[in-house]
């Protein structure tokens, strides 16, 4: 009986008839068999002896599967919640209680620690009509006297910014206050916004034609704008419509300086 030829490959016993393996395809002849017949030469024999007689063409025995010695952790279900009691349930809402009682008063603290900080440039008895103002705008924030207050203090005392706020919402409460408009064109002039100012003084004139503060101030604009001539016009139309008395000197001051910048530099005499 011929030997059967043992796959260097795969290790499959082969019939020596065939010239490839039954099992894996791998050349049984040639030089990649010799070599390969070669190597196991070289190997240790194995311990065990080869069959005394294998069965040609026979598949070779399926290969149990590694066994996965990994253990699945078993789900814990929790146990259920036991219903609190009237004295937890107690505990609990003054627990909650407490909290929201702390949350409001730093409220209320930080509040008043930020609403009774003395404003920058004010005089004592300007610092008091702030904290009075600021007083009645805590107890009610519609206090349209109180706001008008607090923004002429600020107006007064050149805090521009805050003063916006306060004439912001004083017009929202009377929008018919001619002057609120005024005075919160002022403070986006001094802030340096000059075209938000001509939009308020403008909207001040469409609710009186004769407002000298207005008046006065479009001219201020205009000579910002270096329209002469348009700034003379508004500070004639501000002297006749009888400005009150501080505005009085300024206003011959402008239409004397604007007039001397329309005429020009007047030659030297000689």
């Amino acid at each position: 009986m011929s030997t059967p030829i043992k796959c260097p490959s795969c290790g499959y016993w082969n019939d020596p008839s065939v010239s490839e393996c039954t099992n894996c395809n791998f050349p049984l002849h040639g030089d990649t068999a010799l070599i390969r017949q070669h190597d196991d030469a070289l190997r240790p024999a194995p311990i065990a002896a080869p069959p005394a007689e294998a069965v040609p063409n026979e598949a070779p025995e399926p290969v149990a599967p590694a066994i996965d010695i990994r253990r699945v952790r078993p789900i814990r279900t929790r146990p259920p919640r036991a219903p609190m009691d009237g004295t937890s349930q107690q505990l609990w809402m003054v627990v909650g209680g407490i909290a929201i009682a702390l949350l409001v008063w730093q409220a209320f603290t930080g509040f008043n620690q930020s609403n009774n900080k003395p404003v920058a440039g004010a005089k004592p008895e300007q610092q008091k009509i702030i904290d009075q103002a600021r007083e009645a705008i805590a107890a009610d924030s519609t206090d349209l006297q109180a706001r008008i207050a607090l923004a002429d203090v600020m107006y007064d005392t050149a805090n521009w910014s805050e003063a916006i706020v306060h004439y912001r919402t004083a017009n929202r409460l009377d929008p018919t206050r001619v002057t609120t408009v005024v005075d919160l064109g002022v403070c986006y002039y001094n802030l340096g916004d000059a075209s938000t100012a001509k939009t308020l003084f403008t909207k001040a004139l469409e609710m009186d034609p004769k407002q000298p503060v207005a008046l006065f101030n479009l001219g201020v604009v205009a000579e910002f704008e270096k329209d002469e001539q348009k700034a003379l016009e508004y500070y004639q139309l501000a002297q006749g419509a009888n400005p009150p008395p501080g505005m009085v000197q300024p206003l011959e001051e402008r239409i004397k300086g604007a007039t001397a910048k329309l005429k020009g530099p007047q030659p030297s005499a000689p």
